[in-house]
């Protein structure tokens, strides 16, 4: 990053929010969703400019290491919860954690 070796980067901070989804037989769950909340429009989109993405993904703000541990553990025990009772095998799904990084410009 521009400026980080010499000590006068333009931000001390980022910000950042996690994203956990599980994907399987060609649908997509929410892994950090709020309970109730319908995953049944979840799609990927690929864009020119963003790249690939998912519209309605619950993105979750993290700000130390342990607030990402424990998202990780929700969202794990979600997946697990029910998934060879539902659907079966549980090792033909796969997760993919997505995190978003924003710089926080110094003032």
């Amino acid at each position: 990053l521009a400026g980080a070796e010499s000590g006068d980067a333009p931000y001390t901070a980022l910000r950042c929010w996690a994203s956990f989804l599980e994907v399987r037989n060609e649908q997509i769950r929410d892994l950090l969703s709020p309970r109730g909340r319908s995953n049944e429009n979840l799609r990927v989109l690929d864009h020119p400019m963003l790249g690939t993405y998912v519209p309605g993904l619950t993105e979750v703000p993290c700000s130390t290491e342990e607030d990402l541990g424990r998202l990780l553990g929700f969202g794990t025990r979600r997946r697990a919860a029910g998934s060879p009772l539902l659907f079966g095998d549980p090792s033909r799904s796969h997760t993919v954690l997505t995190l978003r990084l924003q710089p926080e410009e110094s003032s």
